[in-house]
């Protein structure tokens, strides 16, 4: 791990560091899909950050979901935007304040993979 603050940091909890996709399954805190989408969402880059949003709060905003979720985000958080308790992330021309509690955000440990051949059949046969 190394002491740089990422775009996850701006989210009020550390991140869920996913080591694989078998790590993402085995949440009880997530379905099916949404395991599916955050594996197939990161790595989202070095400007972005993945994360999933309550239902409630996902319908609300401006934001698109990752294909085959309702819950999980791959967005740009804006640093001269923030706020104590929220960040404002966008997606290109769309924006949107994220309470940081609410947020969980989800990033790749520190030289891990995923494959994405195994994103749709893991766990399923």
């Amino acid at each position: 791990m190394t002491g740089v603050a990422g775009p996850a940091s701006r989210l009020a909890g550390p991140p869920v560091r996913v080591e694989g996709v078998d790590d993402l399954r085995g949440d009880p805190a997530l379905d099916r899909a949404d395991a599916d989408a955050l594996a197939s969402a990161l790595p989202a880059g070095p400007e972005k950050v993945v994360f999933r949003l309550p239902r409630v709060l996902a319908e609300q905003t401006a934001l698109e979901p990752v294909a085959g979720s309702d819950r999980v985000f791959v967005a740009e958080p804006v640093p001269d935007r923030a706020a104590d308790g929220a960040f404002y992330a966008r997606q290109d021309r769309r924006g949107s304040w994220i309470p940081r509690a609410e947020a969980t955000a989800y990033e790749l440990a520190e030289g891990a993979t995923l494959d994405a051949r195994r994103v749709g059949s893991a766990g399923s046969g």
